[in-house]
């Protein structure tokens, strides 16, 4: 998401003048490994009404896709302009509106009939059959809540990128994991059976927790606005909120698939999904969320 105004603007600084450069390997250097090398190609694309969208996640059971959209910015304003749009599979807009009553809702997980976001400064749980919300959990301190990751037994993690915290909700209460400047501006998060993948806005790295220990690991330190974490083969995508998606392979090596910045096209919390071989990445300043079959 991965989140702030002041970034955004030096969002447009930082990166109008790099530009993304092909290179095709001659017929007889093609090696496996450049065949691994995943290529993008749009899909489709939505109208350009979702007001700042930040996320999106697809309800399997459901067939369709969740769109938090954080309405006027900035984004952590308690203006209650917040709102979760529901999408179909061709990414036709079903509801816009279909749930309201947030503020700055981002990171965005399912688990069974519920869909968990973060709005701000509180965990709410979304009823995915009627769209009401049932409970809203609020976060002691919390400064600018962002992504979510919901591990099998249905443990809740959610990260907050000002204070530079990792919370954990297990259905009664909140607990903080982990904290500190070492995070960098936690932002997204990736669930495994023993650990966690963190993408830093701040600092630009890709971390991994520990669930036993709760060790934090540096894996790839220069992935700046580091926002969506997806895993991909045997490694991640992850998506730089300034416009750009990278491959991130079982050796943390990183190649650059995507990259809207001269457009001021951004890439926030990405979504993948495995059966489509398909690629979600909402653009926020841009108002809509564009797919990409990844072959």
């Amino acid at each position: 998401m991965k989140y702030l105004l002041t970034l955004a603007i030096a969002a447009t600084l930082f990166s109008c003048k790099q530009k993304v450069e092909e290179t095709k390997a001659p017929e007889s250097t093609v090696t496996a490994d450049t065949l691994a090398v995943p290529t993008l190609t749009q899909r489709w694309a939505t109208d350009t009404i979702l007001k700042t969208p930040e996320s999106v996640v697809i309800d399997e059971k459901y067939g369709v896709f969740y769109v938090a959209c954080i309405g006027g910015v900035p984004p952590d304003a308690k203006d209650k302009d917040g709102y979760i749009a529901k999408l179909n599979q061709k990414g036709e807009i079903i509801k816009k509106d279909w749930v309201t009553g947030l503020s700055g809702p981002k990171g965005m997980a399912v688990k069974g009939d519920s869909l968990y976001v973060t709005d701000i400064d509180a965990l709410v749980l979304i009823h995915t059959p009627s769209g009401k919300i049932i409970q809203r959990i609020p976060v002691k301190g919390a400064k600018f809540l962002n992504d979510v990751a919901i591990d099998e037994m249905g443990l809740v993690y959610f990260s907050d990128s000002y204070a530079n915290n990792l919370h954990s909700w297990d259905g009664k209460k909140v607990a903080t994991i982990a904290t500190g400047e070492s995070l960098g501006g936690p932002n997204g998060i990736y669930n495994e059976k023993d650990r966690l993948v963190l993408a830093s806005f701040g600092k630009g790295n890709v971390y991994t927790f520990n669930k036993a220990t709760a060790a934090i690991e540096t894996k790839v330190d220069t992935l700046p606005g580091g926002d969506g974490v997806e895993a991909f083969r045997d490694g991640y995508l992850i998506s730089n909120w300034n416009g750009e998606v990278y491959y991130i392979n079982k050796d943390w090596k990183k190649q650059l698939l995507l990259d809207t910045k001269a457009d001021k096209r951004n890439a926030a919390d990405i979504e993948f999904v495995p059966t489509q071989n398909l690629l979600l990445v909402p653009e926020f300043f841009g108002n809509k969320v564009t797919a990409y079959d990844v072959k």
